[in-house]
């Protein structure tokens, strides 16, 4: 199959949906449990009969929607400063056009990070400047910060594709700091609900010093419901006028058929299985088996450089870190001549025209598949190692 030429990683996963064997695509795209499944269709059903649409239905079902969301992710959503949103990508959307316009906006974006939230920014913010992820975690160089003049801050938490976060101390530490600074910080948590210890009061916290903060929260990368998701964009008192005006500029409000089907999956208690326990599983289990395939193959690097301690044996973020060094160019295109499609690191480091060359090293490998499609995909990536090892 020709591999054409893309412009972004979102690109490259759209074509890897065409693939036998798709690792690229970080959403979730495993099966949930039957369980799960026969309350969806009850679920459904329900939610199409109009005899049960009663005034005050959509704000009944966002406010199930978020008591379950608090459960899991430890944050409190206050009503009048919580807005639903389509995607995690919407959600950053609204984040640049609220910067639009404010010329003295100096905002720092995280790098390596995918690449489609810088690109959304820059559409609308003039200033956007890259701070590399070793200053902001697992703790925020706060010097580093203030000899960089920002006084607005976008950081993925856990951060895609390294899984690196911040802890509660490192937290509160940043949030006191941009307090004190009067920084904006936005966090994508889009990937907390996988890593416990990220799953803190980000916005309760921001609060009690006075940090301006908003927070991104989205389903679309724990639960697998062909991308039936949501987004939840919180803020702080401050940026909330502006905010609201924005959001209510995109949409009236999300499907409450879509919010109602989401309430099914993250509820354990009605439908009887855990379903974001079971995707963290999922994701320990498929790590552990790629480390043991990869481990299988003798090559100079020892065996390959992985992202650092937020990707221990226990963790698990759903997605996978890899350096293959100079291997990893012809690594990909083996492994597409053989259905499977991987994702390079390049476009994660967004802050060059030029393309560092440490870049060309990385390769994202997205975890959250069945096992048997999983463990096929890395027969694949076994294969074409062995037939790029020197003889």
């Amino acid at each position: 199959m020709t591999h054409p030429r893309f412009r972004n990683s979102t690109e490259i996963e759209k074509f890897a949906q065409t693939y036998a064997r798709d690792l690229a695509d970080g959403h979730a795209r495993h099966s949930l449990h039957p369980d799960t499944v026969a309350r969806l269709g009850s679920v459904l059903s329900k939610a199409f009969d109009i005899t049960t649409m009663r005034a005050g239905h959509q704000q009944a079902v966002e406010d199930d929607f978020l008591d379950l969301l608090t459960a899991r992710t430890g944050e409190t959503y206050p009503r009048s400063r919580t807005r639903f949103l389509y995607s995690a990508s919407v959600a950053i959307d609204v984040m640049a056009k609220f910067f639009r316009g404010d010329h003295g906006t100096k905002l720092g974006v995280i790098t390596p990070t995918f690449d489609n939230i810088p690109a959304l920014l820059q559409m609308s913010c003039d200033n956007v400047l890259p701070i590399p992820e070793a200053r902001l975690l697992p703790r925020a160089d706060l010097d580093y910060l203030d000899h960089s003049g920002v006084n607005a801050l976008l950081i993925v938490n856990p951060n895609n594709p390294t899984g690196r976060h911040l802890a509660r101390n490192e937290l509160c530490e940043l949030l006191n700091w941009a307090a004190t600074r009067r920084v904006v910080v936005v966090f994508d948590l889009s990937f907390r609900m996988l890593e416990e210890t990220t799953c803190l009061p980000v916005l309760d916290l921001a609060d009690e010093v006075g940090a301006p903060v908003a927070t991104i929260d989205d389903t679309g990368k724990v639960i697998s419901m062909h991308d039936t998701k949501v987004s939840v964009l919180s803020f702080s008192e401050a940026l909330a006028p502006r905010l609201t005006e924005i959001v209510s500029q995109y949409l009236l409000n999300v499907s409450a058929v879509n919010i109602a089907l989401l309430s099914a999956a993250l509820d354990s208690t009605a439908s009887g299985h855990d379903e974001v326990a079971a995707a963290r599983a999922l994701a320990r289990s498929n790590r552990q088996h790629l480390r043991a395939r990869l481990s299988e193959i003798p090559l100079p690097a020892s065996p390959f450089c992985l992202s650092g301690e937020a990707s221990g044996p226990g963790a698990s973020m759903s997605v996978e870190w890899l350096n293959f060094a100079e291997l990893a160019d012809p690594l990909l295109a083996a492994c597409r001549s053989r259905g499977l499609e991987l994702l390079p690191g390049n476009s994660f480091f967004w802050e060059s025209h030029k393309t560092p060359a440490e870049s060309r090293d990385w390769i994202r490998v997205a975890l959250l598949r069945d096992p048997h499609q999983f463990h096929s995909a890395c027969d694949a990536l076994i294969d074409a190692l062995v037939g790029l090892r020197p003889a």
